[in-house]
């Protein structure tokens, strides 16, 4: 399997591994072209992991400052879901940031069981910062938490 930047030819290919749950009921068309003009999905890097020039899963990486990122959008095609390419894809990415950035503060927002990013080391934000009541904010660091929070903390809003 090879974890690399995604290519501008698979966006469309990326996108659609989340219209199930992120189409608001958009029809297809529509839905790609919200994607393609999202301001956010701009300020980012799509990740993909690949096999066989088959994309597996897939993700956004946007870097926040110097040692804060944002992880977002990971998705894994309805076929492929279950087999551990979405947990995969993750550990990858946070390899890859705190490879570059051993003191990296990486963030994001679990819209699902938050055990499923556990599991890769994210733990929940201190509940006074959480800022919705959908979606949480997580964060793995190599700083301790309660330090973190005593460096006037501010995590970001939804990306």
């Amino acid at each position: 399997m090879i974890f690399r930047n995604a290519f501008e030819n698979e966006l469309n290919d990326i996108f659609m591994m989340g219209y199930d749950v992120w189409s608001d009921g958009l029809n297809t068309k529509d839905y790609l072209l919200s994607c393609h003009s999202s301001a956010k999905y701009k300020t980012g890097q799509f990740k993909v992991l690949v096999e066989n020039k088959t994309i597996l899963a897939s993700l956004i990486i946007y870097k926040i400052d110097e040692n804060k990122y944002g992880l977002g959008s990971l998705a894994v095609p309805i076929q492929f879901r279950g087999k551990g390419y979405g947990s995969k894809i993750l550990r990858m990415a946070v390899e890859e940031i705190e490879l570059t950035n051993k003191d990296s503060i990486i963030f994001l927002f679990a819209d699902i069981n938050k055990s499923f990013y556990e599991k890769a080391g994210f733990v929940e934000i201190p509940k006074r910062y959480q800022a919705y009541k959908t979606t949480l904010c997580m964060v793995k660091t190599n700083l301790v938490i309660s330090k973190l929070v005593e460096r006037n903390f501010n995590p970001p809003k939804y990306f």
